[in-house]
């Protein structure tokens, strides 16, 4: 008989809209960006070399997901990661794939949490 995943339903639908959210290669691509710094929807496009209602619209996805915050420059909103939610996804992927809390084993692989 297998053996049952004991890894809560929150964090399995959690970790799940992040990574549909990240399967897009325009929204990785923000993501990477925005991982440089905070920027306006404006210097995304050129960024990106998109329009922005293209821009806008996966921005709008991500914040939905509370991927993204914004604040307001100005004019111009200004887009970050929310460190948070990653940070959280992040100590809680440790917390439930590995025994010790400390590396995780995918195959050939070994993921290390730094201290």
């Amino acid at each position: 008989m297998a053996k049952k995943l004991s890894v809560p339903d929150s964090f399995i639908a959690q970790a799940c809209d992040v990574f549909k959210l990240l399967s897009d290669k325009t929204r990785l691509g923000i993501v990477l960006h925005l991982m440089e710094e905070p920027h306006s929807v404006g210097d995304l496009c050129v960024k990106l070399d998109l329009p922005q209602p293209t821009v806008s619209h996966h921005l709008a996805l991500m914040r939905m997901s509370r991927l993204l915050l914004k604040r307001r420059r100005g004019k111009q909103m200004i887009y970050s990661l929310n460190v948070d939610l990653l940070r959280d996804l992040a100590e809680n992927t440790f917390k439930y794939m590995s025994p010790s809390g400390k590396t995780i084993q995918a195959g050939p692989y070994t993921f290390s949490k730094k201290k």
